[in-house]
């Protein structure tokens, strides 16, 4: 299924309210990222829209469609269940919307990060932090200042490392946010932390 609005409407089938606000809000930004970096923007419109495909279910349907896809859980994916619908997520892509890897490997890193991101991976996941439906502070400064910054670059690198810094600064708030409440935080986002950093170091 590689039509969005056909995805879009089933989308607003299965969400609450809310949350297909937010998923319509995702799929316009990355849209928008897109245009900036002169990329086709279909599968990242399609990885926006099926994002939180399983955001409603419960911890146990997520539990079920991961069995019976075969795919085995580490204890830290167990400990971190606000993350799991990134999982199910990707796997329902496939399985129900018959969506590529590389969609479906948007989708499964939008919540965690993970180290080596791909450029459309970096773009969905501070898209989901910035999108216009957030009304927390950060994610209104982050997306404020991100735009501000893109604008005044030029060439791709220097547009690249914008992305880069912004998708730095989403993690780090995300795990100083995290730690601060003592919640668990899944180890991938840490990688992607340090990795993330250590290529900015480098550059």
């Amino acid at each position: 299924m590689n039509n969005d609005r056909l995805l879009l409407e089933k989308m607003k089938e299965i969400l609450p309210e809310k949350r297909y606000l937010h998923t319509q809000s995702v799929m316009e930004e990355v849209k928008n990222i897109a245009g900036i970096f002169n990329l086709d923007p279909d599968k990242l419109s399609r990885s926006a829209i099926l994002h939180d495909c399983t955001k409603p279910k419960s911890y146990d349907e997520h539990l079920e469609i991961i069995k019976e896809s075969g795919i085995s859980l580490s204890q830290d994916d167990l400990n971190s269940p606000e993350t799991l619908h990134a999982v199910t997520g990707s796997i329902e892509a496939k399985t129900t919307y018959f969506q590529p890897d590389d969609v479906c490997d948007m989708i499964r890193w939008h919540s965690t990060g993970k180290e080596d991101m791909t450029l459309c991976e970096k773009i969905l996941f501070l898209a989901d932090f910035i999108e216009k439906t957030r009304t927390y502070e950060k994610c209104i400064k982050t997306r404020e200042e991100f735009y501000k910054k893109l604008n005044e670059k030029t060439t791709d690198k220097e547009k690249q490392k914008v992305l880069d810094t912004t998708v730095l600064e989403v993690l780090s708030f995300t795990l100083s946010f995290l730690e601060k409440k003592n919640l668990f935080i899944h180890p991938e986002t840490y990688k992607a932390r340090d990795f993330l950093k250590s290529s900015l170091d480098m550059s």
